[in-house]
């Protein structure tokens, strides 16, 4: 490249003074680990040595595209076809939640400088989520059930995760109410739907083994009806 040096006087010519310019590559996090505990992945890694911020993206198969120089990915975009944004920023741990079960995710990171500049390479890991049950609950009044015994069925540990979320728990024999420290149900019986008051959205997992008995018997009055399978279910069915 030249650099052109101008005068304001007439008398003195333009002089073009030719200079040489390196652009450094952008070194890649390195040391990148995952680690499964069911429904979540814990990610750590090592910032290169400028320090640089990562960007990190996730799929279900070992494909990433490269991210474009120039371009800001926003959490939650996709990187071309292949790699969905679940971090950007300085830290050198993430955890990735509610994920699917039974399910490898791949993960990739790269560094970033100047806020859309990306190092070559990245730093890769897989793991692989547990054998479980993810629930997840909307805001509000909704049904819940599982297909899965749980290996500890008292209430207070079925739904430990929910403990700030939840606000009470029916069935046709009775409720739970934690906050008021009262449970007229005892155990999460998996032949038994419950209808359950969410004060924010969350999801928990069920831990156990998929119910061998596929029986549901209805009483006289209300009855909260299971879905034993793991598959979807259309109401009518």
């Amino acid at each position: 490249a030249n650099i052109e040096v101008v005068t304001d006087e007439p008398s003195k010519a333009i002089t073009l003074i030719p200079v040489t310019m390196t652009v450094q590559p952008i070194d890649p996090p390195t040391d990148m680990t995952a680690i499964a505990d069911l429904s979540t992945i814990d990610l750590a890694y090592s910032l290169n040595e400028a320090g640089n911020d990562v960007i990190i993206a996730f799929n279900t198969v070992d494909a990433f595209d490269q991210p474009l120089n120039g371009m800001e990915y926003l959490v939650g975009e996709v990187i071309g076809t292949n790699g969905t944004v679940i971090y950007h920023g300085p830290m050198t741990e993430f955890s990735h939640t509610d994920l699917l079960p039974n399910t490898t995710y791949y993960y990739k990171a790269w560094s970033v400088a100047l806020s859309s500049v990306y190092s070559a390479e990245g730093a890769t890991a897989n793991a692989t989520t547990g054998d479980y049950q993810l629930i997840c609950l909307p805001e509000g009044w909704s049904g819940v059930s599982s297909y899965k015994v749980p290996e500890d069925p008292a209430l207070e540990a079925v739904l430990s995760d929910l403990s700030e979320e939840m606000v009470i728990l029916l069935s046709n024999n009775g409720f739970y109410w934690p906050s008021q420290n009262v449970n007229l149900l005892g155990n999460w019986d998996t032949q038994m739907g419950y209808k359950i008051k969410m004060n924010e959205a969350k999801c928990f997992t069920m831990v156990g083994n998929m119910t061998e008995d596929k029986t549901v018997v209805l009483t006289p009055g209300t009855n909260y009806i299971p879905v034993l399978c793991d598959q979807p279910v259309e109401a009518q069915e």
